[in-house]
């Protein structure tokens, strides 16, 4: 078989395609999902330092609040209730108990480390994506807070001076807080204030005066632009990442319906084109019928022809071994066997029918005296003049049923035509040289007749005939 007949595509042309345009959209979906989870997790990391920064810088302003509430309540009202001394006879002065609940908030402000302002400074320096200009302003935050602490230092140390304070209600008396501001070396200023009025008056100004209380709104208003601007730097961030998140989303989605698409089609090629042709090829083999051959694929194509050639090829040789077995190798005259399956299979027997038995006069006198080459040449010729006298356009109506005996079967004749069948007849024998005795039978419904009691009537007559040539042929020799 030359293969470059075959038609159809290849199934690889379409399998190693598919597969790799697959497996392209599977490893780009599988990037895109990474790509999303990754983006999601950073969002959230994102985002949760973003608050980690906004609360961290925040705390400052609470630091403010907390210091700057404090202390006022604290210089505002140093002492509480008055220890009572009653040794007697000697009377000592009295002595004012040490005002420790908003020292004690003071100290554990000033001595938290999460909200000092350097520790917060340098943090969201080091650790925080913060842009400059708010780097810069959270820095002139930390710069305020340490004036707000050198005040608030000075206005209690100034109180530390107060005779009347007994500090004994606190473990490490009024040194344990002064420890959480530092040194301080008291002003010529400071000195010259003698009595606990006016020591008390110079804190209370210090503490209320008009700049201290400028700065801590100042502190406030830079914290809120601060934090306002991360906000909505936080914002745009989300935003930006949110359409980022959403394009790989709508790539996903098209990444799923081009494989949806990609696979669906896939399969209706494979159906169309090579399983729906080899159903039909089952069906086709069953019923021993031919291939369609340009439906399919290359290899059902290839198949098919492959089949078709296989078939063609038996069906020759079943023809061949038919005409072998059916047909008459010297006369090409349908044999015996075929005549007896004429008479099984025949089915329509509502015609006239008229039978013509024929036999070769003197075939065993030619074949002893001159051979069995003359012989043949003999029924050769004979079968050429019965052919052109009885044989119709099928050719399946004359029959060599032995060594010289013929039948032709002739349907749908009018008996008219029976004489003229047999002028034409005796004119070929006298053309080819041959003597054959004829005999007939006619029925004009061979239903009623049937083609073997047609046949005994026919043969009767063919050797009456037969007997009268002879006869004749003696008479002509005296």
């Amino acid at each position: 078989m030359n293969n470059n007949k075959v038609k159809g595509i290849k199934a690889w042309f379409i399998f190693l395609p598919t597969i790799i345009i697959t497996l392209i959209l599977l490893m780009s979906f599988v990037v895109t999902t990474v790509l999303i989870n990754k983006r999601s997790e950073k969002d959230a990391s994102d985002a949760h330092k973003s608050s980690e920064c906004i609360s961290l810088i925040s705390s400052l302003q609470g630091r403010t609040s907390s210091a700057t509430e404090t202390i006022s309540s604290f210089v505002y009202k140093p002492t509480t209730e008055p220890t009572v001394w009653v040794d007697e006879p000697v009377r000592h002065p009295v002595k004012f108990a040490l005002n420790n609940v908003p020292l004690d908030t003071f100290y554990e402000t000033m001595t938290n480390q999460r909200i000092n302002q350097h520790y917060i400074y340098t943090t969201v320096s080091k650790n925080y994506d913060i842009d400059n200009d708010l780097l810069n302003e959270l820095k002139a935050v930390e710069e305020l807070i340490d004036y707000m602490d050198e005040v608030q230092k000075h206005a209690i140390y100034l109180i530390s001076r107060m005779e009347s304070i007994d500090d004994s209600n606190v473990s490490g008396g009024l040194n344990h807080y002064l420890e959480a501001l530092g040194s301080y070396t008291f002003t010529p200023t400071d000195l010259s204030y003698t009595t606990d009025e006016e020591i008390q008056e110079a804190a209370l100004s210090i503490i209320f005066e008009k700049e201290y209380s400028l700065n801590k709104k100042e502190i406030s208003s830079r914290i809120n632009k601060i934090t306002d601007s991360l906000r909505k730097e936080n914002a745009r961030t989300e935003e930006k990442s949110d359409e980022i998140v959403w394009a790989l989303r709508r790539t996903l989605w098209v990444l799923t319906a081009l494989i949806i698409v990609l696979l669906f089609t896939f399969f209706i090629i494979l159906i169309k084109m090579l399983i729906k042709p080899i159903t039909n090829f089952a069906r086709n083999i069953q019923e021993n019928e031919r291939l369609e051959e340009e439906k399919g694929l290359y290899e059902a194509n290839y198949l098919a022809k492959s089949y078709n050639e296989l078939l063609d090829k038996k069906n020759d040789y079943e023809s061949k071994l038919t005409t072998v077995a059916e047909t008459d190798p010297l006369t090409g005259f349908e044999n015996r066997y075929s005549y007896n399956e004429f008479l099984r299979s025949k089915v329509d027997f509502n015609h006239s029918t008229c039978i013509f038995m024929l036999d070769i006069n003197n075939l065993k006198y030619i074949n002893d005296t001159f051979g069995h080459d003359k012989g043949d040449e003999l029924i050769k010729n004979s079968s050429l003049a019965i052919k052109e006298a009885f044989m119709n356009e099928t050719g399946k109506n004359c029959y060599r049923l032995g060594g010289d005996e013929f039948i032709a079967i002739i349907d749908n004749i009018d008996p008219k035509d029976i004489n003229d069948y047999l002028y034409k007849f005796q004119e070929l024998q006298n053309q080819y040289k041959v003597n054959i005795a004829v005999g007939y039978a006619y029925t004009s419904d061979i239903s009623l007749e049937g083609y073997e009691a047609l046949m005994i009537e026919a043969d009767k007559k063919m050797y009456e005939n037969k007997k009268a040539m002879k006869e004749k042929q003696k008479e002509e020799k005296k």
